[in-house]
């Protein structure tokens, strides 16, 4: 297998790794758990782009401007990233997920807090871009799009993994 392809698919499976990760956790926070998902695909909105979308039930429709942005990104200079999923898992995928969780529910508790209610709260993810030049791969599982990339960055002359969210928050009327 060519070092390139070896890299592509040993990102595949650390963004879907990462990707599950943020998935448990964004569904599993009880306090904000009244906070409507919709399904940012069927929006077909990218970042920066404001649309109006609606509740997968109910009539709650909220604007939502894809003006929020989680990223994480690693310089990996270790070997074993491409061939040790269990390496990739603690010191990528995690780390990773950790993060982009994070900035995301703390933007989710923000709103809850201002809208007085959870109910009130939609989220989306919007479509990111992908250059077709860079090793990566953009995926939707279970209404979240991540973006994940592996770059050369030449001031630090290692490469990187990267990976990221654009996403928007908005309260229904």
């Amino acid at each position: 297998m060519s070092a390139m392809r070896e890299a592509q698919t040993a990102l595949d499976r650390i963004a879907t790794d990462a990707h599950l990760l943020i998935l448990d956790n964004l569904h599993t926070l009880d306090d904000i758990g009244g906070v409507s998902y919709v399904y940012g695909d069927e929006l077909n909105a990218g970042v920066g782009e404001t649309v109006t979308a609606q509740a997968d039930y109910g009539s709650r429709k909220a604007k939502l401007t894809f003006d929020r942005y989680a990223d994480w990104s690693l310089r990996v200079r270790d070997t074993l990233w491409p061939t040790d999923r269990a390496w990739a898992y603690e010191n990528i995928s995690r780390p990773a997920a950790r993060m982009l969780v994070g900035r995301i529910e703390s933007d989710l508790r923000h709103a809850v807090d201002a809208a007085g209610d959870p109910a009130r709260v939609l989220f989306a993810t919007a479509n990111l871009p992908l250059n077709r030049d860079v090793c990566g791969f953009v995926k939707s599982f279970d209404r979240v799009t991540m973006r994940s990339m592996l770059t050369y960055d030449i001031g630090r002359l290692s490469e990187v993994v990267t990976f990221d969210v654009a996403y928007g928050i908005g309260v229904a009327e």
